[in-house]
């Protein structure tokens, strides 16, 4: 998904400004949803089966690196939900990982530099 997208950015001669973001949930079927998403220097319309989005504008964001694999990520995750509960935020969007190390050229998930962003108000 993510070869897709950039694909489709450098057809529309767009420039990548950040690392590939995720956001996955689980289904009750055993399958999983994933939106994927690469942030650009510009606008695009959308094409296929890529629809645009806009990031919200406003809140705040709890961002947390992560050094490690899904297990050590979705530590964090919970992590950062209990913190939310906690101090009574409320989320605003769904939370989404930034996904700094290029997953296919580290093939050792103990080197992967993640950076989870939680959105609240």
């Amino acid at each position: 998904m993510i070869r897709q997208m950039k694909n489709y950015i450098s057809q529309s001669q767009a420039l990548e400004v950040d690392a590939p973001i995720t956001h996955t949930t689980p289904l009750d079927n055993g399958y999983f949803s994933v939106l994927v998403a690469v942030p650009v220097d510009r606008f695009l319309p959308g094409k296929d089966s890529i629809v645009p989005k806009k990031m919200l504008k406003g809140g705040d964001i709890l961002v947390s690196d992560v050094t490690g694999g899904k297990s050590k990520i979705d530590s964090v995750m919970k992590l950062m939900d209990q913190y939310v509960s906690d101090h009574r935020n409320i989320r605003i969007a769904v939370p989404f990982q930034s996904l700094v190390t290029d997953r296919s050229n580290e093939p050792d998930s103990s080197k992967w530099f993640t950076k989870v962003y939680f959105p609240i108000i």
